[in-house]
């Protein structure tokens, strides 16, 4: 006979009440009683009738796939942004809430296929979720041929029938470009990394628009392309023409933001006095550099929580179809601007 709610209630001395809430990964539970439930439940062999519902079937086990490029955004300096420390810790926390385990995987762009088949003839991965900022088109298309269920974090092509979650990157720039208009600069510099990924190109086109509602143009003498592999080298800012700087600059990310300021402030220049600058991603450096970085946040959190139910929605159901999720960013100003 098979169990039911009612006896993984008793084995483990709760309420059937408290057994539902770590079903269904609710708070209100200890993490020690949690625990005991589950194990239970896996000792029973108990199904939950909750897997019948499309919205909320247990996912077992998940794959975090993070693509590191070496020459790209996920290098090894970017992975100590607090950004993917809280990917990678949310995930670990939801997954966990349904009884489920992530394990992490780490693959190299430069040798993708190989190293996402030697994962494949390993281990059955099934559920994944794909750190896919650096990745292409074709990329998406082979990981998405290999595993069933998955969900790409941190890009988004128009083309693709993938499943996306992804911060709105040109509605965070626009909103940026607008917040540095509405502070008077007009004329506004662009410091762009050279790995043109998806996100970035819609960062660029956010100002860009914004720029043109007040028939501003973004001038080729104030757009700057840096290394950002090698972002933290003694001349990696020295394509700047410091004699003949902008009102302030819109950097595509923090980590390029702080490292200008840092520049500047080598070169006396003061910040925001001398010149303005914004960056993108609120990561918590953002708000101890001195000045403290005006930026756009990304809801982190958010993202993960809309990834996680887009897998339970793939596992729950074979009728499901991928969705391009854009979670909406805000203006966190602060003294750099």
């Amino acid at each position: 006979m098979k169990a039911k709610m009612s006896d993984i209630a008793k084995k483990a001395g709760v309420s059937i009440a408290a057994v539902s809430l770590v079903l269904n990964g609710k708070p209100g539970v200890s993490e020690k009683t949690r625990k005991k439930i589950f194990k239970i439940i896996k000792e029973s062999d108990y199904v939950p009738l909750r897997q019948k519902r499309e919205s909320t079937r247990v996912i077992a086990n998940v794959n975090l796939i993070i693509i590191s490029d070496q020459h790209g955004v996920v290098n090894e300096i970017y992975q100590k942004n607090p950004f993917f420390d809280t990917l990678v810790q949310c995930t670990a926390e939801h997954i966990d809430k349904f009884g489920g385990t992530l394990q992490i995987n780490t693959v190299q762009i430069e040798s993708l296929h190989e190293e996402i088949n030697r994962i494949i003839s390993r281990t059955t991965v099934v559920n994944a979720i794909v750190l896919a900022t650096d990745l292409d088109e074709n990329d998406i298309d082979f990981i998405e041929s290999k595993i069933k269920n998955v969900v790409f974090v941190d890009t988004s092509f128009r083309k693709l029938r993938a499943d996306f979650v992804t911060p709105d990157n040109y509605q965070g720039a626009y909103a940026a470009g607008m917040f540095l208009l509405s502070h008077n600069y007009r004329r506004i510099g662009y410091l762009a990394s050279n790995k043109a990924t998806q996100n970035f190109l819609s960062r660029r086109e956010g100002i860009r628009d914004s720029l043109a509602t007040q028939n501003i143009k973004l001038a080729k003498n104030d757009f700057y392309v840096v290394d950002f592999a090698n972002l933290f080298s003694e001349n990696s800012l020295n394509c700047i023409d410091y004699n003949d700087l902008p009102e302030a600059f819109f950097c595509e990310n923090d980590i390029i933001a702080i490292r200008l300021i840092k520049e500047l402030t080598h070169r006396n220049f003061r910040v925001p006095r001398d010149i303005g600058i914004m960056g993108f991603d609120d990561v918590s450096t953002a708000a101890l550099c001195s000045p403290e970085l005006t930026t756009v946040h990304i809801p982190t959190i958010q993202i993960v929580e809309q990834a996680v139910r887009d897998l339970q929605a793939q596992v729950a159901s074979k009728d499901f179809r991928g969705q391009k999720t854009f979670i909406t960013t805000e203006i966190i100003e602060r003294e750099s601007t």
